[in-house]
């Protein structure tokens, strides 16, 4: 079989996406007392779930699942930056946690794998920007809210970003050596 990036870079690949599966926890936890707050319920409740798959994608790399933690976060991305950006509109930034998998397709896949993955990545980001065309959010918030989920999303999607680009970084210095 193929190795993958993740497979070169072994126990520190996994350690980060521990890591990435926790800042999830946190991210989710923060946004059900957020939707807790000021509604929808059911995204608070689909915040609570995300705790849940992160916490088990968490537990399942801590005990070697990799793949089951790695499966469990793509579920959870994917079902959730959907139901937010549907939910609450494309000016919500939802759909930015669907970026942070571009360094990780590219890091977990075989090298075959790699471009038609980053191409399904990318005709979802951009169908989902192309319902949101034809489709009202479900919800409206008052713009102080949404403005303020916006750059919660946004801080969210930079701090995960740089962290994963510093891994990359320190992995690139390591092999220089």
């Amino acid at each position: 079989a193929e190795l993958t990036p993740a497979d070169l870079y072994g126990q520190a690949f996994w350690r980060l996406l521990s890591r990435c599966a926790l800042i999830g926890c946190a991210v989710n936890i923060g946004f059900f007392f957020v939707f807790l707050s000021y509604g929808p319920m059911i995204l608070a409740w689909m915040n609570a779930l995300g705790v849940g798959a992160f916490a088990g994608a968490y537990l399942a790399i801590k005990n070697r699942y990799n793949r089951v933690g790695l499966c469990l976060i793509w579920i959870d991305v994917l079902v959730h930056s959907a139901l937010g950006v549907v939910m609450t509109g494309w000016d919500s930034g939802f759909q930015y946690y669907l970026l942070i998998f571009i360094p990780v397709i590219c890091l977990t896949s075989p090298r075959g794998w790699v471009l038609p993955g980053l191409c399904l990545l990318w005709a979802y980001y951009i169908g989902l920007a192309m319902v949101m065309w034809v489709v009202s959010p479900v919800e409206t918030f008052p713009a102080t809210v949404l403005n303020l989920v916006l750059l919660f999303n946004m801080t969210a999607f930079f701090a995960i970003f740089s962290y994963l680009s510093f891994f990359y970084l320190k992995v690139v210095m390591n092999v220089q050596r």
